[in-house]
């Protein structure tokens, strides 16, 4: 009996067209890359190199993946998509140690703010709560969220935003450290030497016509003095244009501070997407950005003059008349 030989060539080429297809479609490509990008939560751009960054799974377990930000603040690794904590830590800077990261089937960047430790800002007798705001970077995300913080310090509280970056009072200020209206963050309000009371915090979404709030993917970190005392990441859900991520900063007569959450029944009754009461920080402008502001500026303009021009229309004709 004859054996017949195989035919190599064109079994060779269906295993290379297979491959080029697998490629193509991504079945061969791997995890996507993940950058983790590392900022200073006081300066805008600031980017921390030397920053060691351990990934492990969300419920914890042996370390997945390690290593140091280079001199643009960023550390590069392919992560399947899933939940993942990520620990961050530099010299001089707050430990952040089980940080929840949620990575998607695409390539994209995590940014995380890491704060000075009070020594290193010659705050060692003050007493220090910083909140910082960070959020996404992609076209599909808002630019521009703001920070908003009310100290009861005075009857009406005051508020500090964008418009009114600081705030002293009595032996304690409150500050907007940085502003940030192009993506990522951070925003950073810092209290020094805060008086006791019900303080309020609030993420509003400043871009006009922007995707809504819950697309930002924004995480905010409460810090006292050198110890992060909590952190929260903004529902998908939220289409509203502000959210509180707690409801209250609370520091006692002994000035301890702490964190007053919202409870399961005060998130279902929607509280914690609800602009505070105006009554408790004054005038601040209305949801819907700068531009929005800008058209409304033109038309007035542009009717005060059709108005003039009217006017003297007919002051001519009168004068003509005459």
């Amino acid at each position: 009996m004859r054996h017949h030989p195989l035919p190599v060539f064109p079994v060779l080429l269906s295993s290379v067209l297979l491959f080029i297809l697998a490629t193509a479609t991504g079945v061969l490509a791997g995890p996507p890359e993940v950058t983790f990008q590392v900022n200073d939560s006081m300066i805008k751009g600031k980017v921390l190199s030397g920053v060691l960054v351990e990934v492990t799974p969300a419920g914890g377990g042996s370390v997945l993946a390690s290593g140091v930000t280079d001199a643009a603040g960023q550390f590069k690794v392919p992560l399947s998509a899933g939940k993942y904590q990520v620990a961050f830590a530099k010299a001089g800077y707050v430990y952040l140690a089980g940080t929840e990261v949620e990575i998607g089937e695409v390539a994209q960047t995590v940014t995380t703010t890491m704060t000075m430790m009070m020594e290193s800002v010659g705050l060692v007798e003050k007493r220090r709560i910083q909140i910082v705001l960070n959020w996404g970077e992609a076209n599909d995300q808002p630019k521009d969220l703001d920070s908003h913080l009310t100290c009861p310090c005075v009857p009406d509280g005051a508020h500090v935003y964008y418009s009114a970056k600081t705030h002293e009072a009595e032996g304690h200020s409150a500050a907007l450290d940085v502003d940030d209206i192009d993506g990522g963050g951070p925003e950073t309000i810092t209290l020094i030497d805060p008086p006791p009371g019900s303080y309020t915090y609030w993420v509003h979404n400043y871009s006009s016509s922007a995707p809504y709030l819950g697309k930002a993917g924004a995480v905010v970190r409460v810090i006292f003095g050198d110890t992060v005392a909590g952190e929260f990441r903004m529902p998908a859900s939220v289409t509203e244009r502000v959210w509180l991520p707690f409801k209250a900063l609370l520091v006692d007569e002994g000035l301890t501070p702490k964190i007053e959450r919202f409870t399961d029944e005060e998130i279902a009754a929607q509280l914690a997407v609800q602009t505070p009461p105006r009554q408790t920080y004054g005038t601040e402008p209305s949801g819907g950005g700068g531009e929005a502001e800008l058209l409304t500026l033109v038309f007035v303009g542009i009717g005060a003059f059709l108005f003039l021009a009217a006017m003297r229309r007919v002051r001519g004709r009168n004068t003509g008349s005459a």
